[in-house]
């Protein structure tokens, strides 16, 4: 009796783990690109992406020799939703360079917004106005520093 690969998702799902560098530019990961985006012109293109806040954001996706990234306007959709490093981010891609995103921080809990954040008039922030990522306090940052020494130590200890 042989074993079948269980079907496909009919919504590819990928995840991020918020890292140094990731608040200004998101990497694509290369597998979900190959297996869904192939056949999409990347290089030119804007995703559109959906937040529990019920608005959408337009990054646009930029393409190098290091990979696919979203890149402008996604220090405002950082801003926007308060992301910090270690935060974890869940995209269902719905096609047409469409995502939903799910938002986690880093205790592990999906982020909550209080209801005045999901009710602004505006719906739709364009990818053109670009800002600074927000800054992670010194405390935050040893905090994460410090749990990700812990990861290593017991990595390598395994």
């Amino acid at each position: 009796m042989g074993f079948s690969s269980p079907p496909p998702p009919s919504k590819p799902l990928f995840f991020k783990v918020l890292l140094p560098g990731s608040l200004k530019k998101l990497s694509v990961p290369p597998k979900f690109v190959r297996k869904h985006l192939s056949h999409v012109n990347l290089s030119k293109n804007r995703a559109t992406i959906k937040s529990p806040l019920g608005r959408s954001w337009d990054v646009c996706v930029h393409v190098n020799k290091e990979g696919h990234f979203f890149e402008d306007g996604w220090c405002v959709f950082v801003r926007d939703h308060d992301l910090h490093m270690g935060d974890f981010l869940v995209f269902k891609y719905k096609g047409c360079l469409d995502f939903n995103v799910k938002l986690f921080d880093s205790s592990g809990c999906e982020k909550e917004y209080p209801p005045s954040a999901r009710n602004r008039s505006e719906e739709h922030t364009d990818w053109t106005k670009i800002d600074k990522p927000p800054t992670t306090s010194p405390s935050r940052m040893a905090l994460l520093m410090f749990a990700d020494f812990l990861s290593l130590l017991l990595y390598q200890s395994s």
